[in-house]
């Protein structure tokens, strides 16, 4: 074979042809990707994926998508908008609130494809994007033919499901996600009460779970409790309910529970009864405990104007005034 000296102009084409190959090659291979690696979703552990498994779905249904080993590249998979994942193989399962949805999905030489889906309690909806009919979008398989194509998939890892991009929250239909976002940031009762009621908790993640049932199902405690005490005091009268909330008020102040004794001292005052002189600065000192520095010192100041000297804790309410105003 001839050297390339011989022939100037093939050395020249060489120099600048070699690259250029090499540059096509690359990009065939990785499938002209724009999908960097670190945009990839891990998978979860078996532990995970059988935890989850074990979910009550019955509220809700839950969407199964599947990522092929594509030529083509990594696909990425969204719902309504909201990204599920990025892989190249493997699935993802996102349980959803019963409704009408857009699953989306991109592959690089593709594009985008979208197809909309209904979702009812209780059902299971499995899709696939096929290389073979990657430019029409994904396909709703049986749920027989997807796990037969998953369990198919090559790959090594603990198991083949994908983490999703984002907390379940983040797929709910827009007023429920927003009132989840409230809720978490609020952490009140008000903010929480409408979640409970109409998200299941499937829907939310594990850890957030048991602080929502919590708040919400103690505050109806309550509420449940006030309303029956109020059904019983509302048959006596007030002269025994003053006995009765004085000798509740004791008790709070001997195991100074302030937010216990302050409801008392309300109820007391509400009675419009005679009462001990010394009543005012056990609640200024209550007041000012549970941090109502303002009402406290009102009370307070009260009790010093109306005794002066003469009362039974004047030092003591002095002392409290001093605490009071230090702290506003």
């Amino acid at each position: 074979m001839a050297d390339c000296e011989e022939f100037p102009l093939l050395a020249r084409l060489r120099t600048w042809l070699c690259p250029l190959i090499a540059f096509v090659s690359v990009l065939l291979v990785s499938g002209c990707s724009t999908m960097d690696a670190s945009m990839f979703n891990g998978y979860l552990s078996e532990q995970e994926r059988e935890a989850l498994a074990r979910e009550d779905t019955r509220e809700v249904g839950v969407l199964y998508v599947s990522f092929d080993d594509l030529d083509s590249g990594p696909v990425m998979h969204s719902i309504s908008g909201r990204k599920l994942a990025i892989q190249r193989r493997g699935f993802v399962r996102v349980p959803l609130l019963p409704g009408q949805y857009r699953l989306v999905s991109e592959v690089d030489t593709y594009g985008a494809n979208g197809t909309r889906l209904s979702l009812d309690a209780g059902e299971a909806l499995y899709f696939r994007m096929s290389p073979h009919y990657a430019g029409n979008g994904p396909r709703l398989l049986s749920e027989s033919e997807f796990w037969l194509y998953v369990d198919g998939l090559p790959y090594d890892g603990s198991s083949r499901q994908i983490k999703l991009e984002s907390p379940r929250s983040d797929y709910l239909p827009e007023p429920e996600r927003q009132q989840v976002v409230a809720c978490f940031e609020q952490q009140s009762f008000k903010a929480c009460e409408s979640v409970y009621d109409r998200v299941p908790l499937v829907l939310l993640e594990p850890e957030r779970r048991q602080g929502l049932v919590a708040l919400v199902e103690s505050r109806r405690k309550q509420v449940a409790s006030e309303r029956a005490r109020q059904a019983v005091e509302a048959t006596l009268p007030p002269s025994v309910l003053k006995d009765k909330y004085l000798l509740e008020l004791r008790d709070a102040l001997a195991r100074k529970d302030f937010e216990a004794a302050i409801p008392l001292f309300e109820r007391l005052v509400a009675l419009d009864a005679a009462l001990d002189p010394d009543f005012d600065f056990f609640y200024g000192e209550a007041l000012f405990e549970t941090g109502r520095a303002q009402e406290a010192m009102v009370v307070t100041g009260r009790y010093v104007r109306n005794y002066g000297q003469q009362a039974n804790f004047y030092q003591e309410a002095l002392l409290l005034l001093n605490r009071i105003e230090a702290s506003l």
